[in-house]
């Protein structure tokens, strides 16, 4: 886990200061990964749990704390199956236990086996995938809204997917599956956000050869490929942290300090100095993006035409806006110093 800290990371250490998130690792090499760094860079204290160490024996395992004790949840990815939940029989448990943190309105992130435990808790079911997916790939907008993401390439390891229950939007997909699920504060993810080079050199050393021989895995390649991405992927797996920190679980932390906010969200002394926000009009599709990023900011209108709801938002948006400008599809953004 040696990731750098992005561009605006500084400005933002301390909005989640004394807040608390709890990873369940579902083995040693299943940590958090990115997605706990950049938290730990707005603020967070993460604590991992690993909920088994001996991948032979699965059923011996080290039960998790209260989930209700942490602000944040964070189930990541797994060498299990739901497909075959006999292997384990705390899985259940698990999925109950993220059932009811969900009711409860904790918010909750899980990534790739974590997402298809959010599922089920959601009341949805995992099936097995056509094939194995393996290697960077690029998502989608989904049937209920634009990616949130932004289309990578994802570096994705998955044999099982995702069937959402009625009710819960899907946010991103590819052909193959279902990539971004979301209910409330809960999100779900099928790709890996998370993975650096040393992330997943610990998935190839665990791995018996005899399963990459089976789904013609050339591990080496496949490292080399981690390592080209690696850059990038920190920089958009912090993007993604961040939109689901300040768009969905706690919008209002967003937009709140130590100063009174007015109902755009910043203060009076921001309003007063601060950045201008411009738009395109001739380049602008009515793409969304900005929308899903800093909706205090950008609506659309009948005919899906960008509205800024303020063009001077302030500081305390101005690490949604600069998100929202850099992943606009048509650069139809721009940012103007006043």
């Amino acid at each position: 886990m040696c990731g750098s800290m992005s561009p605006n990371a500084a400005s933002a250490t301390d909005r989640f200061a004394g807040y608390t998130a709890l990873v369940l690792a579902h083995e040693p090499d299943g940590p958090a990964g990115q997605v706990g760094v950049r938290l730990e860079q707005r603020g967070f204290t993460v604590h991992t749990h690993v909920i088994t160490s001996d991948y032979d024996n699965p059923q011996d395992f080290e039960p998790w704390p209260d989930l209700s004790d942490y602000d944040l949840v964070l189930p990541m990815g797994s060498v299990r199956s739901l497909t075959r939940k006999d292997e384990a029989d705390w899985l259940e448990a698990e999925i109950a236990d993220l059932a009811a943190a969900h009711d409860a309105g904790t918010p909750i992130l899980g990534v790739c086996f974590g997402g298809q435990l959010i599922t089920e808790a959601l009341g949805g079911s995992i099936e097995p995938a056509p094939s194995a997916t393996i290697g960077w790939r690029p998502i989608g907008d989904g049937r209920d809204g634009p990616n949130p993401a932004g289309p990578g390439p994802w570096m994705h390891w998955h044999h099982d997917r995702m069937v959402p229950p009625e009710g819960v939007d899907v946010l991103a997909e590819t052909d193959e599956a279902v990539q971004i699920i979301r209910s409330g504060t809960t999100v779900g993810t099928q790709f890996h956000p998370e993975v650096d080079v040393a992330h997943i050199a610990e998935w190839g050393n665990g791995a018996p050869q005899e399963y990459l021989d089976e789904h013609g895995i050339d591990f080496p390649a496949v490292l080399a490929e981690v390592a080209e991405n690696e850059a990038r992927n920190i920089e958009q797996c912090a993007a993604f942290v961040d939109w689901y920190l300040d768009t969905v679980a706690f919008p209002e932390a967003a937009v709140t300090g130590g100063a009174e906010s007015n109902s755009n969200g910043s203060t009076t002394e921001e309003s007063a100095m601060g950045f201008k926000v411009v738009v395109d009009y001739e380049m602008c599709e009515g793409n969304a993006m900005c929308l899903d990023v800093a909706p205090e900011v950008f609506d659309l209108d009948d005919e899906d035409v960008v509205v800024l709801l303020t063009d001077s938002p302030g500081e305390a948006l101005r690490e949604k806006v600069a998100s929202a400008v850099e992943r606009c599809p048509k650069q139809a953004l721009s940012i103007s110093e006043s």
